[in-house]
């Protein structure tokens, strides 16, 4: 009966700092959460986000021939382009940051115009597009 009391004794006492080193574990977790949480609340609400959005040209020229333009592109954050006119086409379509776009007119025999919208999240732009024909003047050479 003896070794009975002993190996139960030895048990209830492994148990015993278990659960103390468990609940130590999971107290230090929680006071992590709680520090990062108010760190996050107090520290992080200053962040500012550059919110601008823009291209260059914002209008564009072209002839009844079409053909392709680079525009120079710039938002700080993930953007979109979209345009109702199917003869305006954007590569990338889509991306993050600033970069260089290729705008495709694709060839008519009528004039028209269109507009390619970029959007952020924060602010919109527009891109114009005109497709006319263009005349051409005569040089004269003098004899």
């Amino acid at each position: 009966m003896y070794e009975c009391k002993k190996s139960c004794t030895f048990a209830h006492s492994i148990t015993f700092k278990m659960k103390n080193t468990l609940t130590l574990c999971l107290l230090n977790r929680l006071s992590l959460l709680v520090t990062l949480f108010v760190l996050t609340c107090f520290c992080g609400c200053d962040i500012e986000y550059d919110e601008t959005i823009g291209c260059d040209p914002q209008e564009k020229e072209i002839g009844l021939e079409g053909g392709s333009f680079m525009v120079d592109f710039r938002s700080y954050v993930k953007w979109t382009s979209s345009t109702p006119a199917d003869w305006l086409t954007v590569d990338p379509a889509s991306g993050k940051g600033d970069t260089v776009l290729t705008i495709t007119v694709a060839p008519t025999t009528v004039n028209r115009s269109g507009t390619i919208t970029f959007d952020n999240g924060y602010a919109t732009t527009t891109l114009s597009i005109r497709q006319y024909e263009r005349t051409q003047v005569a040089s004269l050479n003098a004899d």
